[in-house]
């Protein structure tokens, strides 16, 4: 009889230890919480604009510091898109960001460098750098 008692109770101080944890992980979560900037800091608006994009390559943000910078298109056509002042968009060559769409791209994956927009036919983009 000593050792099935021994045993239940090795057995009920082990759940009571594995459900102890549990309800820490809960409380304490080692995942981090992700926030409007994407790079674990809140973040604020720095600018916002409208910008008309056509067929000639324009510049859409100049090099900054960001957390995030949101494109929304409008219109029939979408919009093409480098992250970089070292290629411009064309129709064929970019980024393509379909019409009436919202886009949050992260600085930590896209970079915070000059961005062109390519357009045809043309487009009204709304525009949202964060800091």
């Amino acid at each position: 009889m000593n050792a099935i008692t021994a045993t239940l109770g090795g057995i009920l101080a082990a759940l009571a230890f594995m459900l102890t944890s549990f309800l820490g992980q809960l409380q304490n979560p080692t995942q981090p919480t992700t926030v409007l900037g994407g790079q674990d800091v809140a973040s604020t608006v720095a600018t916002s604009s409208i910008h008309a994009a056509g067929a000639t390559a324009t510049t859409v943000f100049a090099t900054s510091t960001c957390a995030t910078r949101t494109i929304s298109t409008s219109g029939v056509g979408g919009a093409m898109l480098t992250f970089t002042d070292q290629y411009t968009p064309t129709s064929s060559f970019g980024h393509w960001q379909a019409a009436s769409t919202t886009v949050a791209y992260r600085g930590a994956d896209y970079g915070c460098g000059e961005w062109k927009v390519y357009s045809s036919p043309a487009n009204t983009l709304t525009v949202t750098e964060t800091q």
